[in-house]
């Protein structure tokens, strides 16, 4: 939301892990963009890699479609670790806000970062205390 207007959603999964050192290809991961948007994907306007400031894999495709007569961008996220822990975006829009959004997922990908059991139990009793 940006003054008052609603400029996109997020939904947010966070996925069972996966074999630890086991990782989705990005084609495999463009392929189930296609196939989860089905017949509402026109193109897929961009796709690609690379790893978070915190060490982290990120897959991001990027489509473009129609919803009725609205034109509609899904920009879909996998993040994974070495350890198979993995988490999954989709951002949906309007394309009319492109210029709006502009990048505002990229600053929430580089901010995520994964918690290792240990520290996700000391968080945890930390907050118990309080």
């Amino acid at each position: 939301v940006e003054g008052g207007d609603l400029l996109a959603t997020c939904k947010i999964d966070q996925l069972t892990r996966s074999v630890p050192g086991k990782q989705i290809t990005l084609d495999g991961f463009s392929r189930d963009v296609q196939q989860a948007l089905g017949k509402n994907c026109q193109q897929v306007v961009s796709a690609g890699q690379t790893v978070n400031p915190n060490g982290i894999r990120v897959m991001r495709v990027e489509a473009a479609g129609n919803v009725g007569a609205t034109p509609i961008r899904w920009i879909y996220y996998h993040l994974s670790d070495d350890t198979g822990q993995r988490l999954s975006y989709i951002f949906t829009l309007e394309a009319s806000q492109l210029d709006r959004f502009a990048g505002m997922d990229e600053v929430m990908t580089a901010s995520v970062e994964f918690l290792t059991d240990v520290e996700r139990q000391a968080r945890a009793s930390k907050a118990l205390q309080k």
